[in-house]
Parts: structure tokens; sequence; C-alpha cells
């Protein structure tokens, strides 16, 4: 937990052992006793002190049988547990005193989760019956089917899921999985194609469209299919395997095909030129921009070479020719079509006499291991250096300024077509975390990288007049707190609720107070209790300004992920070699929901995971560390699925880009939705 609050949970725990030992005379539903309680459990749940809460909750439920907030709470934390018999036992209490409809969807989850699912579609055709008709309901009766073997009735549950709502990406999974087995490509095609769509993270996607692509022989379909396995995760044989058929199954006119569209993509494209963009005292920044065994690239203008000595030219290039820079034994080969014209042995330096001149880069690599991973052909301004980088790669840095640079991130960070003042508000943002961070990479030799651990960068390629327009408009702008910038941290979508800093050894830092991500009451209170977690991860209404489709896919505001046991074993030994895996238990939240510290059981042994991205990375780079897991047993009580469901779109830190989208359509300014995000920041002009 942040080290400021550890004092406050540290009070709470000396204080537990007096609480545990008052005498359960006088608790009731109303009495100001009991609430107390409650408030101390919820701080337990949180700090992964389940039994402790456990303890309490039964206080409150020995002193009055009917208090049915403390009952839920412990069914939930029993199904967090695994301890699913005594969840059933819980939600059956409850029933004996009220029948209703909320708590047998909830018992129809944790007879499923038992694998007991006759009893969990008699569960769920109750809650049917009192009118809770919800897209989740049939999903879960869906799987009950699909457990029973019985795949019609299954494939119709799904179907029923997504009539009800067509943004819920997990049922079109499931539905195409269910036509894979019954080989209706075409119909499993479909479903998979609208998964991409509504959840593109959901990475086994690529393999599925490659494979059911494949079966129809629509080879071009699976080849593309099959380059994205390969750009997500470079090292799947299974990958390799296919594109390998797929090349001789087309007695290789497909490898020919796409060698001649390589050639003419080569040929056709040019670099262009920009207007420049020139601040007094604007800093000049080092970017990184790859790592590559070949670089291709043209330039708008003849351009120069230079080495360490910056006056000395040792090269003068054409405008529009294609070059490529290759390594040899020596260093560093420029060549032109086939013949090689220089051998450099130093670090070099390309730039224009045009400052408006920019140089083409070909397939650059963005993203890698992320689902967005690709290789694209990028437009940079100012000078790039190239220098030799281990045994067989040269190395990429990108020059210029850091308004210009400004202009590639933040249509790389934030939507173009978004409003004003929301692109204001991520200007100043990126401006003042890439100010603070401005020595983060010296060891390597250069400012920043490109990708999400520092800002994405893609160059002058993806501008455009609205996102250069909040640069200029706000030029040398930064927040500061006590007349110092801020690490203006952002992310996606804060899942409605954001975190204070989880960042390095997680002191507390005043302008990145963790709070809602709304003015008004949400109904909810944080930190969470069980019952409390489950609504909030489940809820699609709540009123927060995060929960906007005009500029969120709903994935982004609340996901599940499904993995088969097989699946995400494989997925934890990539990063930890654990061996079988045997249970997941999460053992701490920091006070918004996020999941700060896990323990994975394997037959290898124990294993504690710290730290939001290390844990999303684990689990195969989930959306956000805001989550709770539901493991399916099978009939000898070894998990065979795991379903993981959360909410947001990234660490959750600092500002929530899609709640200052909605905050700059409520009419709110840039300096407004600053200061809601950075707590007791001004604004100031640098330079």
């Amino acid at each position: 937990m942040p080290k400021n609050s550890t004092k406050k949970y540290l009070t709470i725990l000396l204080c537990l052992s007096i609480v545990l030992s008052f005498s359960a005379s006088g608790l009731s539903a109303d009495n100001e006793k009991s609430r107390e309680y409650l408030y101390t459990a919820r701080l337990l749940f949180n700090m992964g002190n389940y039994n402790k809460a456990v303890a309490l909750y039964k206080q409150i439920q020995d002193a009055d049988s009917t208090f049915r907030e403390a009952t839920l709470n412990l069914a939930i934390i029993y199904k967090n547990l695994g301890q699913y018999k005594k969840a059933i036992k819980q939600l059956k209490e409850i029933l004996k005193i009220e029948s209703n409809a909320i708590i047998y969807l909830n018992l129809g989850e944790v007879y499923y989760l038992n694998s007991m699912p006759n009893e969990a579609i008699d569960a769920f055709k109750s809650a049917l019956r009192m009118g809770q008709g919800g897209a989740l309901i049939y999903f879960w009766i869906g799987k009950c089917f699909q457990d029973k073997g019985d795949l019609e009735q299954a494939k119709a549950s799904f179907k029923k899921a997504v009539e009800i709502n067509p943004a819920f990406a997990l049922g079109y999974l499931c539905l195409g999985k269910l036509y894979v087995q019954d080989k209706m490509w075409d119909y499993a095609e479909k479903a998979f194609d609208v998964v991409k769509e509504l959840d593109p993270s959901i990475t086994e996607i690529y393999p599925a469209l490659g494979f059911v692509c494949f079966k129809q022989k629509r080879y071009e379909q699976a080849l593309k299919a099959y380059r994205k396995v390969e750009a997500v995760d470079p090292d799947n044989t299974e990958a390799k395997k296919y594109i390998a058929r797929i090349y001789k199954n087309t007695a290789y006119h497909l490898k020919e095909k796409t060698a001649e569209r390589e050639k003419k993509r080569l040929e056709g494209s040019v670099a262009k030129k920009v207007p420049t963009k020139k601040v007094k005292d604007a800093p000049l920044v080092r970017v990184h921009i790859g790592d590559m065994k070949k670089l291709r690239l043209k330039c708008a203008a003849d351009f120069f070479i230079t080495g360490q000595n910056e006056k000395e030219i040792l090269f003068k290039g054409e405008k529009n020719q294609l070059y490529s820079i290759i390594r040899d034994k020596e260093g560093i080969v420029l060549v032109l079509g086939q013949k090689k014209v220089k051998q450099f042995n130093q670090k070099i330096r390309i730039f224009h006499r045009q400052p408006n001149a920019t140089i083409l880069i070909f397939d650059v690599e963005a993203g890698k291991g992320e689902y967005w991973a690709s290789k694209t052909d990028r437009v940079y301004r100012g000078v790039i250096e190239v220098e030799i980088y281990k045994e067989e790669f040269i190395r990429l840095i990108n020059t210029i300024n850091m308004e210009e640079y400004l202009y590639g991130v933040l249509p790389s960070e934030m939507p173009s077509n978004w409003p004003a003042e929301a692109l204001k508000a991520q200007a100043v943002a990126a401006r003042s975390e890439a100010y603070v961070k401005l020595s983060r990479h010296e060891m390597e030799g250069y400012n920043f990288c490109a990708d999400v651990h520092c800002q994405v960068y893609s160059g002058a390629g993806v501008e455009t007049e609205a996102t250069n327009s909040a640069v200029d408009t706000t030029t040398g702008e930064v927040a500061v707190y006590n007349g110092k910038p801020i690490d203006a941290v952002y992310s996606n979508s804060c899942g409605g609720h954001t975190q204070g800093n989880i960042f390095g050894d997680r002191q507390g830092i005043v302008y990145l107070h963790e709070k809602q991500d709304a003015f008004r009451p949400t109904g909810f209170y944080f930190p969470l209790s069980a019952l409390e977690l489950e609504d909030w991860l489940s809820a699609s209404n709540i009123e927060v300004f995060c929960n906007n489709n005009a500029f969120s896919r709903q994935s982004n505001f609340r996901w599940m992920r499904l993995y088969t046991q097989p699946q995400l074993e494989r997925l934890i030994n990539k990063k930890k070699n654990i061996g079988k895996l045997i249970a997941i238990r999460i053992l701490e939240r920091n006070p918004s929901s996020h999941v700060h510290r896990i323990q994975i059981i394997g037959s290898r042994g124990k294993f504690i995971i710290e730290k939001e991205l290390n844990i999303r990375q684990i689990f195969g780079n989930l959306r956000s560390g805001m989550f709770n897991i539901a493991v399916k047993l099978d009939k000898k009580a070894r998990p065979e699925e795991f379903l993981f469901y959360g909410g947001g779109w990234g660490h959750g830190v600092g500002m929530c880009q899609v709640g200052a989208a909605t905050m700059a359509q409520e009419g709110f300014s840039c300096e407004e939705i600053l200061k809601f995000y950075y707590t007791d920041i001004d604004i100031e002009k640098l330079y």
C-alpha cells in the first residue's frame, strides 16, 4: 500500500483485536457498532486479510441473522477464495428470508464454478422468472450447457447474450469457438471479427481468425491474421508453421504477390514536407525509435550524412531515393539499390538543409508484445542518428525540439477528433510528463523511448490540424505543484476511480490523489467491500466521466478475459517458471480496488507478484489492475477455467483520458480538467 496509507492501516490492525473481542450483543443492521464493523471489514478485505473480515461479518451475522449485507459479503468472500460450498450455504440462507433474483443469479454462478451445472441452470431459471434477464445470465447458462456437453443449447444461450448486449465480446468469443467445433468456419469468422472490433486486446482472436480463414482457403486473410500473431508474439511457432503452409498451399504465388506489393509500397511511398515549429528555449529531445537489422529510408529533400564531427559531411544523398542501411563486420553500410555506396565505422547523423523536410523510415516496429503490435512506415522531423547496437542491430534516435516531439505524441495518445479542450489538457499533461522525465533514459543515450513506457511517439505522419493546434495554443505550458513541473501521468480509462501514486516506492504524491471519476456521488464508497466490488465491476451504468461510449469502447470501461487452465499456465510460465498452475490468490488491493499483490501457486512453489504492471503482464496483458477472478473447478476440484473481470484500461493514475474528453464535452476547460485530475496544481509557461 502507499506509504502515506500505512499508518492508517496499521492503526486498524492494532485496534482489530479489541474489535473482535467485543461481545456480539447489541449488533443489528441499524446499529452504529455494526456499521463500524462493516467499515473495518471492508478495509480488511481490501488489504487481503480475508479471515479477519470473515470473522467480523460472522459476528454481525450471529447477532442478527437477517442482516443481508453481512451474509452477502461472506458469500462473495467465500466465492473469491474458491470455497464454493460455504458461499452456496450463505446465499441459501438469504433465500430462506427473501426470494431475490440477484441472489439466484449469484447462486447460479457459484454452482457453475463448483461444477454443478444442473443446479446452476435451475438457479438461473429462477432469476429469469423473477425478471433478471441481462446478457450475463445467458452467458452463464451457455457455460453450463457447454459443461454438460449440450452445445446446441449453449450456442442458443450465447446468441441470446450477444443479442441483449451487442458489445459483449466474450459472448461472441464463446459463440465463435462453438462454431469452430461444428466446423462452421464462416460463422466462426464473423463471430471472431466482432470480437476483434469490440475488444482487440483479446489476443487469442488472431490465431483463431487465422485458423478459420485457413480452413476456408482464404489464404490472404489467414496470412494477415498470422502476421498479426507474429507481431504480438514473435516466438509463436504455430503462426510460423501456418504461414509456411499458406505459402506452400498457394504454390508460393501469395508469397510472390506479397513481395510484389511490398516492392510497390517501397517505390511509391515518399517523404513529405511539413511546417516547422521552432520555439525559443524549447529543449531538444532525443527519442529512441527502434533497433533494426536493416533500415530503409527516403528523404523529402537532398540530405547529408555526418559523423562525430557534425561539420564534416561524409555523404550527400538525393531526395526520394530508396536507401538502405545495414550492418557488416566493419560497421554501418549505406546501400542504394543493390550497390554499397558508403561504409561508416562510426555513429552517423542524417539531416536536411531544408528544415521542413522529413525522413520516411519503413517498417518501424511498435508495441512489441502488445495487442497493437505492428510494423508501420513512419515520417520523422529533425535529425535521425544511426549507431551500432549490440552485435547485429542498428539503433535509431530522432532529435527534435520538445514542441515538435509533442506534435507526434498527441495524436498517438489521444484521438484527434476529441474535443479541443481535452486535446489541450493532453498537450499540457504530455509536456509536463516529458519535461520531468528528460533524464529517464539518460544512461542509454537518449531522453525518451517511443512507446508506452514513456509516451507513444509516432512521428510527423500522424500529425493533424487539431492536435497540432492543441500543442500550439499551449506552447511551453506545464502543470506545476509548488512551482515545479509535475509528472502528469495519464491513462486511457481509470474505470471510474483513479489511483494514487503506484510507481517506484509508491510514496504518496499530493497531486496524484486517488478519486472517483465524477463530481457527483456514485453510490460507491472506497475502499470497496467484497460485495461492492462485485457490483462495481459488473455495472455498466455507473455515472462517471469515463463511462462514455462516445469516446470509448465498452471494453475499455468494463472488460472480461476467459482462460482455460492450460492457456493461463502457458502465459504465466513465459514470465515465471511456476510449473503446473494450481491457484491464484489476490493478496492486496490499493484503495481504488486495483490489485497490488498476488500469489500464484504452482507445482514449483508459491510466487508473490507485486505492482500493477507486473500483474497485468503475467496474466497476458490485462487491460488494467482493477479486476477480480472467478475460478471454475472441475469435478475433482482442480482449476479448469479462470475468468478475469475488471474495469478501465491502463494504470489509472493521474488524468483519465476518456474522462477528460467527457468533461470537455460537458463544457469544462483545459485548466478545469487538469485541476480535477491533478490536485492543487497550477498551469505555468516555461518558455
